[in-house]
């Protein structure tokens, strides 16, 4: 038996690795996007910086009680969700209109497989957390998270295709397609946030199994 307190003070450890990571991820990716030219790159180290924000939120929501605050948090991290899947898309067109080449870089390549399997570790146990405890915002967190993941998934085939046969498009393509359900992940958040009811949570003096 393992109590609601429990389950948040390890997701509110998961939420403060990721925002430190996310710091980090956000400031190596920006480098290395400007030293090589990839636009990929630097569109994914600003996403990151997002990402931090979505965090905050998600430990303010845990930090706090009552109803009104998770449904705030949940509708904020829902528009971020949104906000990104937008900026992703348009400079993913604008990077596939323009012809974008970035010049092939080991470092982004070493760099985007460490960060696609932490995002994708840290993201899923954060979801399997959301579920245990039926919070909607850690769900909706961990969507960002494991979107972080996939991005960063999307970039590498992108730049391993790109030194091996020259194929730069693409990293623009598997882009959007992270955008499209980034899109639909926001729209679904919104949308439960403004159906959420106090008894889709659990009480904090419950004992969950």
């Amino acid at each position: 038996m393992i109590s609601i307190k429990q389950y948040q003070r390890k997701i509110l450890l998961f939420e403060y690795f990721t925002i430190a990571w996310n710091i980090v991820e956000g400031i190596v990716s920006i480098t290395i996007g400007i030293i090589s030219g990839s636009i990929s790159l630097l569109a994914f180290g600003l996403e990151s910086n997002i990402e931090v924000f979505s965090s905050v939120v998600t430990v303010w929501e845990l930090k706090g009680i009552g109803n009104r605050r998770r449904k705030a948090a949940l509708k904020m991290i829902s528009w971020a969700l949104i906000a990104v899947a937008i900026f992703i898309a348009f400079d993913a067109g604008k990077s596939f209109y323009d012809g974008n080449r970035p010049s092939p870089t080991m470092s982004g390549m070493i760099f985007m497989s460490l960060v696609t399997l932490v995002m994708f570790t840290v993201g899923s146990l954060k979801r399997n957390l959301g579920q245990k405890m039926k919070n909607p915002v850690i769900l909706a967190e961990s969507n960002f998270t494991l979107m972080d993941s996939g991005l960063s998934g999307s970039i590498l085939c992108g730049l391993i295709l790109n030194a091996i046969f020259g194929w730069w498009w693409v990293d623009q393509i598997l882009a959007l397609a992270i955008a499209v359900n980034a899109f639909r992940q926001g729209v679904k958040g919104i949308h439960i946030g403004f159906r959420l009811r106090p008894p889709l949570f659990v009480n904090s003096r419950e004992e969950l199994n």
